[in-house]
């Protein structure tokens, strides 16, 4: 399971391809896709859609969003997802918090084996962790806004 530093003195940039999230009611994960300054997400009403980071904290209860890296504060990121989410924007999808929501979305643009398996935020780390063959950790995003 990935960690998330809350309070860690690495705080990381994210770049294209980089998974970024935030905490929803304190319980759950939001997660999107960095791309070009921007979080490409899949929003509740099923659109598929690139925000600002604070549009991407607009009515959740995170007041952080986290960038994932490794245990050495290495950003992990793919081109192909940053590729394959920008593609999407625009595009509708049948929105279901449970079977078919942004970290569903996020495994879609990496490509991953089994993506139709993925609900939750840590099924959503695990596959990342053998996608990048590097246990996923959560670092506070450096940018300012």
């Amino acid at each position: 399971m990935a960690k998330i530093l809350r309070n860690s003195s690495y705080h990381l940039t994210p770049i294209n391809g980089s998974v970024v999230c935030c905490h929803i009611f304190g319980a759950f994960m939001h997660t999107g896709i960095w791309v070009n300054g921007g979080i490409v997400e899949l929003a509740g009403s099923g659109l598929v859609r690139s925000v600002s980071p604070t549009r991407f904290l607009h009515n959740r209860t995170g007041e952080q969003i986290f960038t994932m890296g490794d245990d050495r504060a290495n950003i992990l990121s793919s081109d192909l997802a940053a590729v394959n989410a920008q593609q999407r924007i625009f595009e509708y999808v049948n929105y279901d918090v449970i079977a078919n929501n942004c970290n569903r979305f996020v495994a879609s643009c990496f490509d991953l084996d089994n993506t139709k398996e993925i609900m939750l935020f840590e099924e959503l780390t695990e596959n990342l962790a053998n996608f990048f063959n590097r246990t996923p950790v959560f670092y506070p995003t450096a940018i300012v806004f």
